[in-house]
């Protein structure tokens, strides 16, 4: 069950900084995390990870950054190859449930990222306050909107974490997702458009192409990823490859 936010801004007091880093998880990547050290913002640029804890679990992709409280004790599952900023530091008041938050853009939170970089590698009497005000200025975006629990967002969910564990299934499909979660086809499709943007098709096809590049990248042969990624036709796969990055899977690089 994904997490509300209900974190008031004068609850939200940040009390010092830890640290910042990029995290590069691959699939199937797990730790398990007892009494974290810390609170995090983590903002998932690419790729899904899912946190398990005792009261439910929550899923954090390109569209849904996570705030992991201090104290808590979970799994860490990595679903798809993640790429993550993980902004780490203390709070005044002990938060005890992980929570989604509001989608951020990319582009911001990296600024956000390097400014903090900066001062750290500045070393003045001024970069912890330049540090502290970079926090609260992501904090700000990540919080702007209170997110009321919603049928459909749980939906959503629900059908994203599917299709990071199937999308290597040569037979996945829309109908098969909607399925799974207790929907219609045209119900789902009706979910993903407002809050994604986009259909469960050009979706689960993001996924396949994103980890085949990947794969690609490890020189992994192409036939065989192909059929990692759900295709039994390699000419198919090249056709769809081609499609979505405008150049064959040869000429990945």
């Amino acid at each position: 069950m994904q997490g509300v936010i209900n974190i008031k801004a004068e609850n939200f007091i940040i009390t010092d900084f830890n640290n910042i880093f990029t995290a590069n998880d691959h699939k199937g990547k797990t730790i398990e995390i007892k009494n974290r050290y810390c609170s995090s913002f983590i903002v998932t640029l690419s790729g899904s990870i899912r946190f398990t804890y005792a009261n439910g679990n929550i899923v954090a992709d390109s569209n849904h950054p996570v705030f992991i409280p201090e104290g808590l004790t979970y799994k860490n599952e990595c679903l798809e190859d993640a790429k993550s900023l993980v902004f780490n530091f203390h709070t005044l008041k002990k938060q005890e449930e992980p929570l989604v938050l509001s989608s951020v853009f990319h582009v911001f939170a990296t600024e956000k990222y390097k400014e903090i970089e900066k001062a750290l590698l500045s070393n003045t009497p001024e970069n912890k306050m330049v540090i502290l005000y970079e926090l609260y200025s992501l904090a700000a975006k990540l919080f702007s909107t209170q997110q009321k629990p919603s049928a459909g967002n749980a939906t959503v969910n629900k059908a994203i974490e599917y299709i990071c564990l199937n999308y290597g299934i040569s037979s996945l499909s829309v109908s098969q997702v909607a399925q799974e979660c207790f929907v219609s086809e045209i119900y789902l499709r009706k979910l993903f458009s407002e809050k994604l943007n986009t259909t469960p098709f050009s979706y689960i096809t993001n996924i396949r192409m994103t980890r085949a590049r990947n794969l690609i990248q490890e020189k992994i042969p192409i036939k065989e990823v192909a059929v990692l990624v759900g295709y039994n036709d390699i000419y198919q796969f090249s056709r769809a490859y081609k499609k979505h990055f405008g150049y064959p899977p040869s000429a990945t690089v």
